[in-house]
C-alpha cells in the first residue's frame, strides 16, 4: 500500500465519478492529497466554483459518518486537499508547481521516506504521467470517468430553475441547492445568460481584440469590468478590432476611451503613447475566452518612472480605472487570461 496517492482535477463541481476514483484512491493509499486546479481563476461558468467551495463538496462526501472499518478511522482524515493554479500555454510552469507544493506537504510527514504515487487515468496516460513526475509511482485507473460529464451537469445547473443531475453525491446535491439560493449563484447565472444571448447573436467567432498592458512606477493600468463576461473583474483596457483600424490604432483607441489617460498636460496623443510601446504577443488559445473564439493581440507599453503617475478615469464599457501596485494583483481578481498575459510582459508576479 502507498503512503500517499496523488489524485489532480477540478471537480466543477466533485460527481460520482470523482468519488468513484477517490474511493479508489482510498484502496491503495493510506493518505490521499486531492489536488484541486483552476485555483487562480476568476469565477465563471467554467470554473464556478472555489477551491474553498470545492473542499466543501468533498469533505461533505467523507465526513465523519463514514468510516474505514479496516483501521477503524474517519476517512476524512486520510484526504488533504492542495489548490493548484493553471498555467495555459505552459506545462513546465505547472508541473513545477504540482511538484513543488507536493514537496513543501511531504516535509511534513512523519514517514522518512515515503512512498508516493499519482492517478493516470486509462494506459495512454500512464506514460505522459510518468515523464511529467518520475519520482512518483503512477497508477491506472481504467475507464477515466464513465460517462458522467461536468460540462453537461453545470450546463444543466445553471438555469433560472436549476436541474441537479442525479449523477452527483447526495451530500453535492444538497450543496448545491443551497449554492443555488446565493448571490454567487445570481452572478454565474447572468453569465450564462449572456453567454447563452452572445452566442446565438454573434456566432463563435474567430474575432479580434487588442489588450493593453501598461506599467508605470510599480504599478499596471487595470479596468473594472461593466459588463459581463467577468462583470466586476479586474481586465487590461482592450476590445474588439473595428473594420477600418489597424490593430495598433485599436489598442491606442480603445486605452483612451476605457481609462481617458492623461499626463500634466492633458490628452496623451497617440504618438506619443507610441513612444511607450515596448512589445507585443498574439494570444491565441482557443479557450482563452468564454463568449467566443477570441484572438488577442496584447501591446506593452512602458511609461515614466515618476512619483505622480498618469491620471486615469474609467469610460465605455469599464466602470473604472486604476493604477494597481503589482504586489497587489491576485489573479482571481481578473479576467480570463488577463493575469497570464500580464506575466508573459512583466515576469512572475508575488
Amino acid at each position: 500500500m502507498l503512503d500517499y496517492l496523488i489524485y489532480i482535477g477540478r471537480f466543477q463541481p466533485f460527481h460520482i465519478g470523482h468519488k468513484k476514483t477517490i474511493d479508489y484512491a482510498l484502496t491503495q493509499a493510506q493518505n490521499v492529497i486531492v489536488c484541486i486546479g483552476s485555483d487562480n481563476l476568476h469565477r465563471s461558468v467554467k470554473n464556478p466554483f472555489t477551491v474553498v467551495e470545492r473542499v466543501a463538496m468533498i469533505s461533505a462526501c467523507y465526513d465523519n459518518r463514514w468510516r474505514d472499518k479496516s483501521i477503524k478511522q474517519d476517512l476524512s482524515s486520510r484526504i488533504s486537499f492542495m489548490p493548484i493554479g493553471d498555467y495555459p500555454g505552459n506545462d513546465a510552469a505547472w508541473i513545477t508547481e504540482v511538484q513543488r507544493r507536493v514537496s513543501i506537504y511531504l516535509r511534513g510527514s512523519p514517514l522518512k521516506n515515503p512512498k508516493v504515487g499519482i492517478l493516470a487515468f486509462n494506459p495512454g496516460e500512464t506514460d505522459v504521467v510518468a515523464s511529467w513526475f518520475p519520482d512518483w509511482i503512477p497508477i491506472t485507473v481504467e475507464g477515466r470517468l464513465g460517462t458522467v460529464n461536468a460540462t453537461e451537469i453545470r450546463n444543466q445547473y445553471f438555469r433560472s430553475v436549476p436541474i441537479i443531475s442525479e449523477f452527483l453525491p447526495f451530500e453535492v446535491r444538497d450543496w448545491l441547492k443551497e449554492f443555488a439560493t446565493s448571490k454567487e449563484f445570481a452572478y454565474l447565472l447572468g453569465e450564462a445568460d449572456y453567454l447563452t444571448a452572445y452566442e446565438r447573436e454573434w456566432g463563435k467567432g474567430p474575432f479580434v481584440t487588442t489588450d493593453a498592458v501598461v506599467e508605470q512606477s510599480g504599478s499596471v493600468l487595470l479596468v473594472r469590468r461593466r459588463d459581463p463576461p467577468f462583470k466586476g473583474a479586474l481586465a487590461l483596457p482592450g476590445g474588439f478590432l473595428n473594420p477600418k483600424e489597424t490593430l495598433l490604432e485599436c489598442v491606442l483607441r480603445e486605452l483612451k476611451e476605457e481609462t481617458n489617460i492623461a499626463d500634466q498636460y492633458g490628452e496623451i496623443p497617440k504618438g506619443k503613447l507610441l513612444g511607450f510601446l515596448h512589445g507585443s504577443k498574439v494570444f491565441d488559445d482557443p479557450d482563452r475566452d468564454p463568449r467566443a473564439r477570441v484572438i488577442t493581440h496584447a501591446y506593452h507599453f512602458q511609461l515614466p518612472q515618476k512619483p505622480e503617475r498618469f491620471t486615469v478615469k474609467g469610460g465605455d464599457d469599464a466602470a473604472s480605472a486604476h493604477w494597481v501596485p503589482l504586489a497587489e494583483i491576485r489573479p482571481q481578481d481578473m479576467m480570463g487570461d488577463h493575469w497570464f498575459i500580464l506575466q508573459n510582459f512583466l515576469g512572475p508576479l508575488p
